[in-house]
């Protein structure tokens, strides 16, 4: 059970726990019953066997397991809060990007215009193409996933 260990000369121990797994076979005429048990608490025979050998620790596992409860319900309250927040910022982002977008489209094709009004239609067009072709790649872009991404809520 006990051998030397490398220079420092203290005795390892090693355990051998095996626990044979053969079943016995059950005489004829013999009902087997199975009980299982599932949940946050132990087995109430287990609890009456913990308050037996120390008076008080049934109630102190239930007001743990109570404890613990509350914690993962505050836990999944926030993570739900943190996720309208995010939700919230994402739409005044967006919004904030639209009327950007508008502002941008509408100052290009007003200098547009007023370089076209002044004798200079080609680079007037170009202007207000150019202004307005920006924004539209830029909406177009947001929409279309590239070839190795993929959108959310769909399978490839």
């Amino acid at each position: 059970m006990f051998e030397k260990t490398g220079n420092n000369n203290l005795p390892a121990t090693h355990h051998n726990f095996e626990i044979p797994l053969q079943r016995q076979p059950l005489p004829p005429g013999t009902i087997e019953v199975t009980e299982t048990f599932s949940g946050p608490l132990p087995h109430p025979d287990l609890l009456r066997k913990y308050d037996s050998t120390m008076p008080g620790s049934a109630e102190r596992i239930f007001r743990y397991v109570e404890q613990e409860a509350e914690h993962r319900r505050v836990l999944e309250l926030t993570a739900l809060g943190a996720e309208v927040d995010s939700g919230k910022r994402d739409s005044v982002e967006a919004r904030r990007g639209q009327i950007f977008a508008l502002t941008i489209t509408l100052f290009s094709l007003t200098l547009g215009g007023v370089t076209a009004l002044f004798g200079h239609e080609v680079a007037g067009s170009l202007i207000g193409i150019s202004g307005v072709g920006g924004i539209v790649a830029s909406f177009l872009s947001k929409r279309e996933p590239s070839a190795g991404t993929t959108v959310p809520g769909t399978q490839k």
